[in-house]
């Protein structure tokens, strides 16, 4: 073995030792948990109203309902149609009231225990 090979072997083992780690630290790591929330803000002064946990609806029908890619976990703040408020509005404990104010459907990370 000369010495461009050795090196170019040893260089290749470090980085399969690298991505060995990369999956184990993937596989170790969970899908992080949230909550999915509603928020209304006033429509003349952009200020938060108010926030509502909604219940009752899994990803896979807001992926839908939004036309999100199945594998979009929602992470990212969704502005609510007045078709989505009509199916969300029994999600959520509040009126949902969109002559008054614009409304996005939010996740929000659980932590602790």
């Amino acid at each position: 073995m000369n010495r461009e090979t050795y090196i170019l072997t040893a260089e290749l083992a470090e980085l399969r030792s690298r991505l060995d780690q990369i999956e184990r630290d993937i596989r170790d790591d969970p899908q992080p948990r949230v909550c999915r929330v509603m928020r209304w803000f006033d429509r003349s002064s952009d200020e938060l109203v108010g926030s509502a946990p909604i219940r009752g609806i899994h990803l896979t029908e807001l992926q839908r309902m939004f036309g999100v890619e199945p594998d979009d976990p929602m992470y990212d703040c969704y502005p609510v149609t007045p078709t989505q408020a009509s199916q969300l509005q029994a999600c959520v404990d509040v009126p949902i009231l969109l002559d008054k104010y614009d409304y996005f459907v939010e996740a929000d990370a659980i932590t602790g225990g």
